[in-house]
């Protein structure tokens, strides 16, 4: 996934976890946040954590396919940073 442009421009990049099912957002070359997509009867949502003290980010929105709920995550993500 290329990063959006507020990612990019406070140097920070997003990339697969190892199983595929979560994205991880670095800033600075430091792991920050962890995006995980869940399924959510028959759609999907995520799950947005600090991966420095596992606090998480609970919006409990819906998507309609597992790329909406990742956009709409790092979309949550950067309301909740004041991006």
């Amino acid at each position: 996934m290329t990063p959006p442009h507020w990612l990019s421009k406070r140097n920070a990049e997003i990339k697969p976890s190892a199983n595929g099912k979560s994205w991880l957002l670095y800033q600075g070359g430091q792991f920050l946040w962890v995006i995980g997509v869940l399924p959510a009867d028959g759609k999907f949502s995520n799950k947005i954590m600090d991966s420095i003290n596992g606090k998480q980010i609970q919006k409990g929105n819906v998507y309609e396919t597992e790329l909406e709920a990742m956009e709409g995550g790092l979309m949550e993500l950067k309301a909740h940073l004041g991006w």
